[in-house]
């Protein structure tokens, strides 16, 4: 047995023994509001806050009529614990004009767009490996 053969062999055994380090799950919930209303449609968007040495997946969110929404990692309820920095986009329906060549209006933001931007949205969150239930109050300003 070689000299690389055996240290790959270690790395192994180190990893059965002590596993791989994944932060714990949270669960996220919560609901969003525009200037007091709630927002009835949606997304809600969670990344890993870089600033903070985050690393991981995003999360993303579908706000419901009543402005709540629930956030997953790909298919799983839940968020890596950490810190992250959340976009939020809702847009107005479009309509189909058919006389138009089939063509669809364009949409419009039902908000102001430095929500859609994690850098300009200005929100940050602390995600903890228990039940997460944060209050987004968006204010036109």
């Amino acid at each position: 047995m070689n000299a690389a053969s055996l240290r790959f062999g270690c790395f192994l055994l180190s990893l059965a023994v002590t596993g791989c380090h994944r932060a714990p799950i949270g669960q996220v919930q919560g609901k969003v509001t525009y200037n007091g209303y709630n927002l009835r449609s949606g997304l809600v968007v969670m990344v890993p806050d870089t600033t903070k040495n985050q690393v991981g997946q995003l999360a993303t969110g579908k706000i419901r009529e009543d402005g709540t929404f629930q956030m997953y990692t790909g298919n799983t309820l839940g968020v890596a614990s950490g810190f992250y920095r959340v976009s939020i986009r809702s847009l107005a329906p479009t309509n189909y004009d058919q006389r138009s060549g089939g063509k669809y209006d364009i949409p419009q933001s039902l908000i102001l767009e430095k929500f859609a931007d994690p850098e300009t949205s200005k929100i940050a969150l602390e995600v903890k490996p228990s039940l997460n239930d944060f209050h987004l109050d968006l204010l036109a300003e």
